[in-house]
C-alpha cells in the first residue's frame, strides 16, 4: 500500500474540505484494511484449499476487478 496515495492522487479523487495529500492519505486507510483482511483470510485459506485452488478460483475476480479499475480510470 506503498503507492496507494499517489494512485489516489493520480485518479484526481476529491474530498471536498480536505487538501489533496490529506484525502488521499485519509482513503488510504480503508485500501490498507481491505488489504489486510484479505491477506489475513489468505493464510487461512490456503493451509485448508492449497495454493493451486485458490489461485484457479481467485484469478476470474482479479482480472474483473482490474477490468473494472481501467474502466472506472478511463471514465474519470
Amino acid at each position: 500500500m506503498y503507492y496507494g496515495p499517489d494512485i489516489l492522487l493520480k485518479a484526481g479523487v476529491k474530498v471536498p474540505g480536505l487538501t489533496d495529500d490529506e484525502a488521499a492519505i485519509l482513503l488510504n486507510i480503508p485500501l490498507a484494511f481491505v488489504n489486510a483482511c484479505g491477506t489475513l483470510s489468505s493464510v487461512f485459506f490456503i493451509d485448508s484449499y492449497g495454493r493451486r485452488f485458490l489461485m484457479l478460483r481467485c484469478t476470474p475476480f482479479t482480472c474483473a476487478s482490474w477490468i473494472l479499475t481501467a474502466i472506472g480510470m478511463y471514465i474519470n
